[in-house]
This record gives structure tokens, sequence and C-alpha cells, in this order.
């Protein structure tokens, strides 16, 4: 009977392959959450942010996937086979949905702000397949925390 409990509790590649799907999923949640509400690196790292998303993007998934090999999972392994191409879809679904939103270029100057938020007077540079235009933004940083909330300012809004 104890060899059958110790059998239920170990883990099954089809239980960590699913594990590591939902997990993936809730991380891409929760970068189009971050990009949703604009958030980039602060200059000087500002060219990064593609990177800084697909990082989180990822990396949860992959830790967990690494985490419950680690634990030598039982039964058919075909759902290693299955888990890059379903991984795959939904990262590639996820860097076309916040692709398009990214700037290229941020120059930011400290306006005013507290010990803890500063608000920055920003220059931002779009590139699309138009050409290039330069955007008049505003941010607010954490000063403790290397991430900006971009505000784009309305042109001809009073």
């Amino acid at each position: 009977m104890t060899s059958d409990m110790t059998q239920k509790r170990k883990p099954t590649w089809n239980r960590i392959g699913a594990l590591t799907l939902v997990i993936l999923v809730l991380s891409v949640l929760v970068g189009l959450w971050m990009m949703g509400h604009r958030f980039f690196l602060a200059p000087p790292m500002a060219a990064s942010t593609p990177y800084f998303y697909m990082v989180v993007g990822l990396l949860p998934a992959l830790i967990t996937f690494l985490i419950g090999a680690w634990a030598r999972p039982t039964g058919k392994r075909t759902m290693l086979l299955a888990l890059p191409i379903f991984g795959s879809l939904i990262f590639v679904f996820y860097l076309v949905l916040i692709g398009p939103g990214f700037y290229t270029n941020i120059q930011c100057q400290v306006a005013s702000g507290s010990k803890l938020v500063r608000h920055l007077d920003c220059n931002c540079l779009l590139e699309t397949s138009s050409g290039k235009g330069q955007v008049k933004c505003s941010a607010d940083q954490l000063v403790t925390l290397p991430v900006i909330r971009l505000v784009e300012e309305k042109r001809g809004v009073p």
C-alpha cells in the first residue's frame, strides 16, 4: 500500500508539462498586464526593455520545468515533444501582442519629485513601418526600482 501512495506522489511528465504550460500562460498574462500599464526599464537600460519582457514571459516557465525535471518524473515522455511546440506558439503570440508597443529610444530628464517617486519629462523615439517619430511623454519612476511607467502626452488636447 505504501508503494501505491509513493507512485501517486511521484510527478509524471504530463503533470510537469501541463504545469509548465500553465505557468507560461500566467507569465504571459503578467507581461501583457505590464505592457498595458506601459512599464519600461528606466534609462540608460531602456533599450533592453524587450529582453526584460522576454524574461518575464519565459523565465518562470523555464524554472518550473527545470525543477519538475529535477524531480525525475515518470511516465511517457510525449509531453516533452508537445511542450516546445505549444510553448513556442504561446510565446510567439505574446511577442506579436507586445512588439509594436516598444520605443527604440527613451531620453528623460528629472522634472520634480520626492525621495521615493520622481516625475520625469521624456522624449520617446518610436520606429514603425512608416518611419520614425518623436513622441513627448512623461514618466513616474519609483527611485528604488529600475522601472518607469510611461504616459504619452497628447498633442493639441487641452
